[in-house]
């Protein structure tokens, strides 16, 4: 995996290929933007404060997420993936993730810039007080191994939504780049699902086979999400959503989420999907071995400089076809930044965000669209995730 890291300074207010023209419609998009409730549904900067120990509440040399620039792309509800990877046993993989809950738990005792939210209205109030709210969300089932009890406990310790499966299966569901095992959802994914209705965790099927979130859709008795997909109509991969799945999710009530990859962006990107993923043998090396490997391969995508096709345009692209196929009530923004990606030119890091509306302001889009998609879509699935949930009554 590789990312390209620009620095705050480097064209924060003139991302390439900003048309000049368009200086009116961003002055519009920062309005609408600081009026409404900003949310990106996915980023991987916890990998960062573990990993690298950075305190993202302070800005940052590189990468693509912190508060300053949070704040300039006016973000209020920021999902935080509890990542680990699939080569990680299940008990190392549980450990990593309390890790990780730990460590943002820590950042959040020290500064009064972040706070962990488990229902909307927590976040509104946060928001109110001037905060940024985080949602967490467990990235990958692996750390459950079958054991569904786990789930009433992460969502106890502050995690909200759960990425059914990642780059392979796992006893739960299939994933889109590997083999299926399970042609679809297990037989206890399905009561994972049910598990996960009852106890208001938002339910993303992004990294999920199309068979998976056929069958995703099928059990769920509450909308679901797709926090960082694309279009596999402009760019032909199966981590991409057919136009098929992104009506049927957006007709049940949810919403999908464009990403900023490159690579699912941008057809002539594609081949960076094709990277390897790390040695079998993994499964018999210790958790040191693991961490080790682990923070080498961040390392490396940390320090990789990639220029891609794929620019600015084309995630608006990929907004305005997701729009044109299901509405705008539901589509949404999930940039995956800070996760091994490729941003693509002129969205370089979260900070961006206001180029992304003003260029839909330009297409045509009014202002209720641009709300909708840079957040207020989001929020309405959280609220009738959670409403009458058993965590929150």
């Amino acid at each position: 995996m590789v990312v390209a890291f620009t620095r705050i300074g480097e064209s924060s207010l003139h991302p390439e290929g900003l048309d000049p023209f368009m200086v009116s419609e961003l002055d519009r998009a920062h309005k609408i933007l600081s009026t409404s409730i900003g949310v990106d549904s996915h980023v991987d900067t916890l990998q960062r404060l573990l990993i690298e120990g950075l305190d993202f509440s302070n800005e940052l040399p590189n990468g693509h997420v912190d508060y300053p620039r949070l704040k300039l792309g006016h973000v209020s509800i920021l999902f935080c993936a509890l990542w680990t990877p699939t080569y990680f046993p299940q008990q190392a993989a549980l450990a990593r993730t309390f890790e990780l809950l730990n460590a943002i738990q820590g950042l959040c005792s020290q500064t009064d810039r972040f706070r962990i939210v488990v229902n909307i209205s927590e976040a509104r109030e946060i928001i109110r007080k001037g905060s940024i709210a985080l949602v967490l969300s467990l990235e990958g089932c692996q750390p459950l191994g079958g054991d569904l009890g786990l789930l009433r406990q992460l969502r106890k310790a502050g995690i909200s939504s759960v990425t059914l499966t990642h780059i392979a299966a796992n006893e739960l569901a299939d994933s889109s780049t590997a083999a299926p095992i399970h042609g679809g959802l297990s037989a206890l994914g399905r009561a994972a699902i049910l598990e996960m209705n009852q106890l208001g965790l938002l339910i993303d099927v992004s990294h999920c086979s199309d068979a998976a979130v056929e069958q995703v859709l099928g059990a769920s008795e509450r909308p679901v999400i797709a926090s960082h997909s694309c279009c596999r109509k402009l760019c032909e991969t199966p981590r991409n959503l057919p136009d098929s799945l992104i009506k049927a999710i957006v007709a049940r009530g949810g919403v999908v989420c464009i990403a900023a990859h490159a690579a699912f962006l941008h057809p002539a990107d594609r081949t960076e999907l094709n990277l390897p993923i790390g040695p079998h043998s993994f499964q018999h090396k210790t958790r040191e071995d693991l961490d080790k490997y682990l923070a080498k391969e961040h390392l490396t995508a940390l320090a990789a400089h990639i220029t891609p096709n794929a620019g600015l345009s084309d995630v608006v692209a990929h907004i305005d076809h997701a729009i044109r196929v299901a509405g705008s009530r539901g589509v949404g923004l999930g940039s995956d930044f800070d996760g091994g990606i490729t941003p693509p030119r002129g969205f370089t890091d979260v900070s961006k965000r206001p180029y992304l509306a003003a260029e839909l302001l330009q297409r045509g889009y009014d202002s209720a669209d641009v709300a909708r998609v840079f957040g207020e879509n989001v929020v309405s699935v959280l609220e009738s995730v959670q409403e009458g949930s058993v965590t929150n009554r």
